[in-house]
């Protein structure tokens, strides 16, 4: 009996590149996002709809070819600032100082584009997603990694199921950022929260993609208005109502700061850090909640008016 040795995991790669011309493939999608450890379900090749019609058998009669819908996630957790998070906010600027350089993404109304790819050597299989867009969430907790889930839109794919070369990405060997490397250090207004026991963070754009042209894909990924961009929440263990009062009285706005320290004693310090910003925050809820026993436990929900995300790396690396 003839061996038929079976695709393999380790032949599988995704990585990203930037458009220099909105939905145009990149010249380059070799930057990796960071480490991807959980499975990605990419779009179905080729959707249709079933169709019956009378005087035919208890059954399709055909097949209708729909439009694409090419959504798919992909979760990481953060190595470096080679991310592609202006798919998400909106800018990309280079940033340095002492000892680091890095990027800072900031936000706008119009997002701009990235190419997706995708491939598997041993199938010999490439397919490209281009004209990206996407939502993103960062969430961490105890014990666990700061994880990017970025929820693309794209709004064509190109495919080679004949492929004989492949891009050479490499990974960097970093370790990722993680959640007790947050330490005491997020900030509401200029206090500390003490004791923070989890993030989760989303930014949603309301994506939709547009078709037109006699195309079963689209022309463009259109960011539609949306009151709803942010849900931002903050796990802390409370030690006094302070929190609580803040939401109650409705005061001015405060800056939110969540930092992941890799190298630094502070913000202002550090040479290896992601650094969240979310500013002029509405704080809506932080419930003392009736606990039957051990520490309480709650919910800081703020609403920000804009943000950013700083991502620094040591001069050298």
């Amino acid at each position: 009996m003839k061996m038929v040795r079976k695709l393999q995991a380790s032949k599988g790669m995704v990585a990203w590149g930037a458009e220099t011309t909105p939905y145009t493939k990149a010249t380059k999608a070799e930057t990796p996002f960071g480490l991807v450890t959980s499975a990605i379900d990419w779009p179905v090749a080729n959707p249709k709809t079933p169709k019956g019609t009378a005087g035919h058998r208890r059954g399709p009669f055909l097949y209708s070819a729909d439009e694409y819908d090419l959504a798919f996630s992909i979760p990481f957790e953060v190595l470096d600032a080679n991310v592609p998070f202006q798919a998400a906010l909106g800018k990309a600027e280079a940033v340095t100082g002492t000892g680091y350089t890095g990027k800072k993404f900031t936000e706008l109304d119009t997002l701009p584009t990235v190419t997706v790819q995708h491939w598997q050597e041993d199938a010999a299989f490439v397919e490209a997603f281009v004209g990206c867009k996407a939502d993103l969430s960062l969430s961490a907790k105890r014990g666990e990694a700061l994880v990017a889930t970025m929820d693309f839109v794209a709004a064509s794919r190109e495919v080679n199921t004949s492929a004989s070369t492949f891009p050479t990405v490499t990974v960097p060997s970093l370790q990722p950022y993680r959640f007790w490397m947050l330490g005491g250090r997020a900030t509401v207004g200029s206090t500390a929260l003490a004791s923070v026991t989890s993030v989760d963070l989303k930014w949603s754009n309301s994506l939709s993609a547009m078709g037109g042209d006699g195309a079963r894909g689209a022309y463009v990924i259109s960011e539609d208005e949306t009151e709803g961009k942010y849900d931002m929440q903050i796990g802390f263990l409370p030690t006094d109502a302070s929190r609580f009062a803040a939401a109650w009285a409705d005061g001015d706005p405060v800056d939110i700061v969540i930092p992941f320290i890799r190298a630094g004693s502070s913000v202002a310090n550090a040479t290896d850090a992601v650094i969240i910003t979310l500013k002029e925050c509405t704080i809506m809820d932080a419930p003392l909640p009736l606990g039957d026993k051990g520490s309480l436990e709650s919910t800081l929900v703020v609403g920000p008016r804009d943000t950013s995300i700083e991502i620094r790396v040591p001069t050298g690396v």
